[in-house]
């Protein structure tokens, strides 16, 4: 079954990098829509969406983005990216 993933709440030159790197690397068919600030839809399997929340995850660790919006089925959900060693800390 297709499935239409959205990630939502994007700048433009954001929604350009997270575009390039799912099509350049993982080959997916995606669409950059510029409402309410710059989202990028992704068509894919339901069955690849594991994947495919964890290359989201990989890119926002790459890109310092903590965390993306994603829509999926009508519903929104948070995605955070894994914390690394280098990654700053909340000041406590």
């Amino acid at each position: 079954m297709r499935e239409i993933l959205e990630v939502e709440r994007l700048g433009n030159a954001t929604a350009s990098s997270l575009s390039r790197f799912l099509t350049e690397e993982l080959g997916l068919s995606v669409t950059v829509r510029a409402v309410r600030g710059s989202s990028v839809e992704v068509e894919t399997e339901s069955g690849s969406l594991p994947e495919l929340l964890s290359a989201l995850e990989e890119w926002g660790q790459r890109n310092v983005i903590p965390s993306l919006c994603v829509r999926l089925n009508g519903r929104s959900y948070i995605v955070e990216s894994p914390k690394t060693a280098n990654s700053p800390h909340p000041a406590t």
